[in-house]
């Protein structure tokens, strides 16, 4: 969960949600990198962060949120549903929401809730495959200036994923993750 030092309430609410959901390892906190001038530079920065140490540790796969994250009531039972579907697959990056317009209605065959999505304009909830760890590290800067600069060109971390990041990439459906900022423009998350 990346959360900034100075919202530890956040922090707190989303072990709480997390317990509700039965996380298999539990849930870490990482300090999100606070770049108030530029929170791309600090998102892109903090993504970053979880990588480099899920690589050091050698895990296979790294669920990555946003402190605001708000879940559906059944995210618990779509999560385990979405990552059955994913064995034997090839796959790099797994999204749990986004702007609900973005998303491909074509699912693939045998596969009910993980469509290929086009591109996702939001990373708030996803989980990284280790297959793809280096490609995103070297392809980031690990410093705020380098990411200053990086993120003139690639605009943020969403954008990049979606137009410069060609991978296997899936989406559970119904999607389990979303934010209040992005709630009024998405339709209610599903609850059956």
């Amino acid at each position: 969960c990346i959360n900034l030092d100075r919202q530890p309430e956040r922090w707190e609410a989303m072990k709480a949600k997390f317990r509700a959901l039965d996380a298999p390892r539990g849930l870490r906190r990482l300090s999100a990198a606070d770049t108030p001038f530029d929170p791309r530079i600090g998102y892109a920065l903090s993504h970053r962060r979880v990588l480099a140490e899920a690589k050091r540790e050698n895990l296979e796969t790294v669920l990555v949120v946003d402190d605001n994250i708000v879940l559906s009531d059944n995210a618990a039972e779509v999560l385990r549903r979405g990552w059955e579907d994913l064995k034997g697959r090839d796959w790099r990056l797994l999204y749990l929401g986004g702007y609900r317009s973005a998303w491909s209605r074509h699912n693939l065959p045998g596969c009910r809730p993980l469509p290929l999505p086009s591109p996702v304009p939001y990373t708030h909830a996803m989980v990284y495959h280790r297959s793809v760890y280096d490609r995103i590290l070297d392809a980031l800067p690990d410093n705020a200036t380098d990411l200053a600069l990086w993120i003139r060109k690639h605009r943020g971390l969403d954008d990049f994923y979606a137009t410069e990041l060609p991978v296997p990439s899936f989406l559970v459906l119904p999607g389990i993750a979303t934010t209040e900022t992005i709630m009024a423009e998405q339709p209610r998350l599903v609850t059956t």
